[in-house]
């Protein structure tokens, strides 16, 4: 899985798979990726919808396909029936575009609306597609409503989003487009986005390469405006940590120092024993232990406006 997995969702503009695959898109350090893939509509306009020949080109070229079900930005809240009658819908046209039965749908909520509004929709497209084949379309609260009713297909877009990413999201539409406007920019997040041909154990990525990816993605230093890699980013928290591991272990040591000398003069006069003060010391101690213990299980920082610029 690269660092950046570009996704175009076009609608009623259809261009060829020559002209998918020659668009670029820049990421924060200024190199270049192509698509994988597009997300093409089911609906009730003919000119929108995805047409059974396209299949085929699509995946001879390599272009890798989702869909997504949408016909009023407002659908979504007209409730369980509406949910039942868009699935029954949505499969019909699947099964005209020639796509397979363990294909993804994903439903649009293209509006402003809570979870709440569009739960009893989502339940409806669930009673007949199930839930594994059900993905949604929608803002951050949308896409964390539908991650607990069970949905793992989740297209996040930004807007209504208030700057927002759910870190269950699959899919991303960022805001930019291609194309001349007729495509929008996405970003798979996911190994398994929802597309056709369905992922193979072989297609996923493995742990190692899911880590070089998160190493190698940058974001911008706002108080620098340069791109900052997070590997950079983990790095630093890194030594951060191992530096106040060493101060406070050098602390420990002194007042270690302290502790001993103050027993001493203190049995000396006749007070507390030195065992006594020691044993005391040693509890102080253990508890500022598991106080830096916590702290250095917390997450390491990760943003990069607190980053060195690379």
């Amino acid at each position: 899985m690269s660092a950046l997995t570009v996704v175009l969702d076009i609608a009623w503009s259809r261009p060829s798979t020559a002209a998918i695959k020659a668009v670029v898109v820049r990421d924060s350090e200024g190199l270049a990726h192509h698509p994988v893939g597009v997300v093409r509509y089911f609906s009730k306009d003919d000119t929108k919808d995805l047409h059974a020949s396209e299949v085929p080109a699509y995946r001879a070229a390599g272009v890798l396909l989702a869909t997504v079900y949408e016909t009023t930005a407002g659908r979504a809240t007209a409730g369980y029936a509406a949910g039942v009658a868009d699935a029954h819908d949505a499969e019909a046209q699947r099964k005209q575009a020639g796509l397979g039965a363990d294909h993804v749908h994903h439903f649009a909520v293209d509006k402003d609306v809570p979870w709440s509004a569009v739960e009893g929709y989502f339940k409806g497209l669930i009673s007949v597609l199930g839930v594994a084949r059900t993905g949604t379309y929608g803002s951050f609260r949308i896409i964390e409503g539908a991650y607990g009713l069970g949905i793992r297909y989740l297209w996040q877009t930004l807007a209504w989003s208030g700057g927002k990413v759910s870190r269950h999201a699959t899919l991303y539409q960022s805001g930019g487009t291609v194309l001349s406007g007729d495509a929008d920019i996405n970003h798979a997040l996911a190994p398994d986005w929802g597309q056709y041909p369905r992922p193979t154990e072989e297609d996923m990525a493995t742990p190692q390469e899911i880590a070089q990816a998160v190493w190698d993605h940058a974001e911008t230093n706002r108080a620098t405006g340069k791109p900052v890699r997070m590997g950079t980013v983990l790095a630093w928290a890194d030594f951060e940590r191992q530096q106040t591991v060493s101060a406070f272990t050098a602390q420990i040591g002194a007042l270690s120092a302290t502790v001993s000398a103050l027993a001493k003069a203190v049995g000396a006069a006749g007070g507390l024993t030195a065992e006594q003060i020691t044993a005391a010391a040693e509890a102080g101690a253990t508890a500022a232990l598991d106080r830096l213990g916590s702290a250095l299980e917390a997450p390491a920082p990760t943003s990069a406006s607190t980053a060195p610029s690379a």
